[in-house]
This record gives structure tokens, sequence and C-alpha cells, in this order.
């Protein structure tokens, strides 16, 4: 047993007196935070650029003056206007002045949300219908 303490001790001074002798440099911290800031704006505007590509089961958002027809969406955009239009007492025409469509695309549903242009107080709905369909399937109109 003291012959292996022994060893030990002779090994961790003989690789203590090899890394003094071995001359060390500082980190690089500003090459290394040049790096990080690299790669994370690459990583975001990757992953930005990814989430407007529809993969299957993911989510498309559309929004505002990029809203196209998808899935009869345009429709569908059309159906939620009328149906807030109707519980708010108010006219089609005045809804599409102050209320912008946003699509969320789900593999067997569209959601129709409606946001407030500009931004203001209270809940926004949203009308789910089937795809290509204008069966209403989920409401959530409920946000006065």
């Amino acid at each position: 047993m003291l012959r292996l303490s022994q060893a030990i001790a002779a090994t961790a001074a003989e690789c203590e007196r090899i890394l003094m002798t071995i001359p060390r440099q500082p980190f690089p911290w500003p090459l290394f935070l040049s790096a990080a800031i690299v790669a994370l704006v690459a990583g975001y505007a990757i992953g930005k650029h990814a989430s407007l590509i529809p993969q299957n089961g993911a989510v498309e958002v559309v929004h505002g003056d990029r809203f196209t027809d998808f899935a009869g969406s345009r429709a569908q955009a059309e159906d939620a206007f009328r149906r807030w239009a109707q519980k708010t007492h108010d006219t089609s025409t005045r809804v599409r002045q102050i209320w912008s469509p946003v699509l969320m695309a789900f593999p067997t549903k569209n959601c129709i949300q409606l946001m407030i242009e500009p931004p203001g107080v209270g809940g926004e709905p949203i009308y789910c219908y089937r795809r290509n369909s204008l069966d209403l399937i989920e409401e959530y109109s409920d946000v006065q």
C-alpha cells in the first residue's frame, strides 16, 4: 500500500513539473465571444427562415398583408369576420377595418385569430375550421 501511494505521489509530482514547464496562453475571450455572437445570430436567422416553411405537423402563421389562401383560409377568414361582427353587433366592413386575420394552419384544421390594429385592450377571438371547409370546430370568442 505504501508503494502505491509513493508511486501516485511521484506521478503527481512529475505531472505538476511538466505542467509548470509548459508556457500558458491566456484564453482568447474576444474571439470566443465573437464566435458565440455569430453562432447565435446565424441560428436565429436559420430558425426564423425555417419557421416560415410549413412542415408536416407544423403550424404556419400568416398575418396581415401576407395572408394568402391556404386550405380554404381566405373563406374561413371572411366567415370569422362575419361571426365576430354578428357577436359584437357591428358590420363586417367595420370589423375588417379594425381587425386583421392571422392564420394558424395545423395538419387537420385552420384557426383564424382576429387581431385588433393598432393593439388594444381585450382579447382576440379565434375560430377554428376543418381544412378546406367552413365547418366551425372550435370557437374562442368570449374575449371581451
